[in-house]
């Protein structure tokens, strides 16, 4: 998980944050991809950099639907999303506790993402309140493909899943 306190003024900030609600500062270790061609950091999800206007690289990303917050899917084979329970230990690798995913009804590990040939397919892991795509119910176990826009209800988390083309 990165750090989510300010260097410049010790403010806990939302994970997504760019700068710093406090201070105004820019965050160093802010998620997103950097630019090749100038270096400023994009936000998950943005095709260009709002600096440069460079093409940015391939990305993967989901969508706070209520927010707009974006969330970078770690570049891996596998990755798991929920919610971080400092007592039980559990951290999935797409933590969605900072944006309230506990009342929203997100297991702790709730799903798994997978990277495969086509793209990424997306599994229940057992969840108590379910996993929807795209209205569709999820079995456990069952394992659908996404596309770029699919709509993902974890509990009641509204989420829509972002990838640019290769």
């Amino acid at each position: 998980m990165t750090d989510r306190y300010c260097l410049a003024c010790g403010t806990l900030n939302v994970q997504a944050a760019r700068f710093c609600h406090a201070c105004g500062s820019r965050r160093r270790d802010a998620p997103g991809v950097a630019c090749a061609r100038c270096g400023v950091t994009a936000l998950p999800g943005d095709r260009f950099c709002d600096a440069c206007g460079a093409a940015l690289s391939r990305y993967t990303a989901l969508i706070h639907e209520d927010t707009g917050w974006r969330m970078a899917v770690p570049d891996r084979a596998e990755t798991t999303i929920g919610r971080e329970d400092v007592l039980s230990g559990a951290r999935p690798d797409v933590d969605l506790a900072p944006y309230g995913a506990d009342a929203y009804g997100v297991s702790r590990r709730h799903a798994r993402l997978r990277r495969a040939e086509n793209g990424f397919t997306l599994e229940d892991l057992n969840s108590v309140n379910l996993t929807y795509v795209n209205d569709e119910h999820l079995e456990p176990g069952r394992k659908i493909t996404l596309a770029d826009g699919d709509h993902i209800l974890l509990g009641s988390l509204r989420l829509i899943f972002r990838q640019a083309p290769d």
